[in-house]
């Protein structure tokens, strides 16, 4: 069974969210999704939530969806 929590402590995990790679995949994401949650609309709070973990590291834009902190 896959460990979210796990995953979000590693180095490996954290590096990869502070790269350039990945803050580029988040803006694109964010884009696609009008810089608005898909459930509730909010424009505030953002992040960039993976759907799936199968291609970690080399996610398709449709692995991730915008989501607000509520």
């Amino acid at each position: 069974m896959f460990d979210q929590e796990l995953l979000f402590k590693t180095s490996e995990f954290r590096k990869y969210v502070a790269s350039e790679k990945w803050k580029n995949l988040k803006l694109v994401r964010l884009q696609k999704d009008d810089f608005k949650c898909v459930l509730c609309k909010s424009v505030e709070n953002l992040v960039c939530h993976h759907l799936t973990y199968i291609r970690l590291y080399n996610e398709r834009i449709d692995d991730l969806i915008s989501l607000c902190r509520k």
